[in-house]
């Protein structure tokens, strides 16, 4: 019993420590993303692959940055049915 409270301890205190430095659970590259561009890279990803479930999320998540709510909607069902190993909608 004792080993597990003082293995919980040692979990906890690492937990604790990654989460109050900020820099040890960053991200690698902090460079801007540009909405805009995401679109066309996502519509290029179809092209390529049109029965890809991977680039109809990306699209969807793209149009999702962009407000543009229906078309993200439509991406993720497209996405969706890919990805479970149906036909499109």
């Amino acid at each position: 019993m004792r080993r597990f409270g003082i293995t919980l301890l040692f979990a906890v205190s690492i937990l604790y420590g990654a989460g109050a430095s900020p820099s040890l659970l960053a991200q690698r590259s902090s460079a801007p993303v540009d909405p805009n561009a995401l679109p066309e890279k996502a519509k290029a990803g179809i092209e390529k692959n049109p029965n890809s479930a991977f680039w109809h999320n990306q699209s969807s998540i793209a149009y999702d940055m962009l407000n543009q709510f229906d078309l993200a909607v439509k991406r993720t069902q497209v996405g969706v049915c890919l990805g479970s190993g149906r036909s499109k909608p």
